[in-house]
């Protein structure tokens, strides 16, 4: 457990920071934060320190150590439709977010420092997302938004080619205007959004064809994954049969490594099947540009998050 000598050992250190960052919970709640940002705006305050916030907690503490410190803030806000927002993020006050938001957006202007909307980009919230363009508008900061690979019951990029057709639609339907810098940003990070839809509409043609083409393999077997793959190689990267062979030899024995290492906790069936439901351009970037253990972090947590597979599997 870190405690109050944690934050004393990191006094020698802060005199050579530069910049710290603090993502992954909720950085505002957790008190040994505060200690450590107080002294580093007590010995240095100069360090950028950059914080990934919900935007749900705003006390007197962090309004001071902030006047004194240089912070950067990124708040996530993935819907300003207070029943969407409450299913995302339950038991917390959108009109509160918003009002933090408002601080946190005049302290970064009179400091000259950065403010940032990040969106999670996922089933429940497609809707909104040209009402967060606007709202960062009216507040002339960025967007960024995000995308959701699990669970798949709330990701996009898993939806069929209707669905993600219709999503396409309603978005291009909404224009915004371009006359200050970080507008002009906001439409392209909008527009880059609608083109990943499109290729996940794109893909989802594929997965049919694929799905058609490898019928009567089962899903949850090494022979499906490795036919997907070789499938999508000839098909999509118009390879000759010499280079693909030479491809697979190599994907495969990776591929075999990474099954051996699969968590004692999971079953071979399901850890495959995870495999198996990814998006093929996807699933090679991962294979052929990932390291082992990487690999093996990566496609166990995505199998962890997905409690359908049962249902995947019977499809």
């Amino acid at each position: 457990m870190y405690d109050k000598r944690f934050v004393e050992q990191l006094e020698e250190f802060i005199p050579h920071l530069h910049e710290v960052k603090f993502f992954g919970g909720e950085p505002f709640v957790i008190d040994l934060y505060y200690q450590i940002w107080e002294k580093i705006v007590q010995i240095k305050p100069e360090v950028l320190i950059t914080i990934q916030t919900n935007g749900t907690v705003l006390n007197d503490r962090i309004k001071r150590i902030m006047e004194h410190g240089n912070f950067h803030i990124t708040v996530s806000l993935d819907s300003l439709n207070p029943e969407v927002y409450q299913r995302i993020r339950q038991n917390s006050d959108l009109d509160k977010v918003k009002s933090n938001i408002q601080y946190f957006r005049n302290y970064a202007k009179s400091k000259e420092n950065f403010i940032g909307i990040s969106v999670c980009a996922m089933r429940h919230n497609w809707k909104d997302f040209p009402h967060l363009v606007e709202y960062c508008h009216e507040l002339d900061i960025p967007i960024y938004f995000h995308t959701l690979i699990a669970p798949l019951d709330c990701s996009l990029w898993n939806l069929s080619e209707e669905q993600l057709m219709k999503i396409i639609k309603y978005l291009t339907n909404h224009k915004f205007e371009q006359n200050t810098p970080n507008r002009k940003k906001n439409n392209s990070q909008y527009n880059d959004l609608i083109n990943l839809i499109d290729m996940w509409r794109k893909n989802a043609i594929y997965l049919s064809r694929e799905k058609k083409t490898l019928r009567g393999i089962q899903l949850n077997t090494k022979e499906y994954l490795f036919e997907k793959i070789a499938l999508y190689k000839r098909n999509e990267l118009v390879l000759d049969e010499d280079r693909i062979k030479g491809d697979m030899e190599r994907i495969i024995q990776r591929t075999e490594a990474v099954i051996d290492r699969m968590p004692a906790d999971l079953s071979m069936n399901k850890f495959l099947g995870a495999l198996n439901i990814m998006e093929p351009a996807f699933l090679m970037n991962e294979i052929e540009n990932k390291d082992e253990n990487t690999l093996v972090e990566r496609f166990s947590y995505f199998c962890y998050l997905n409690k359908e597979f049962k249902f995947i599997l019977n499809d």
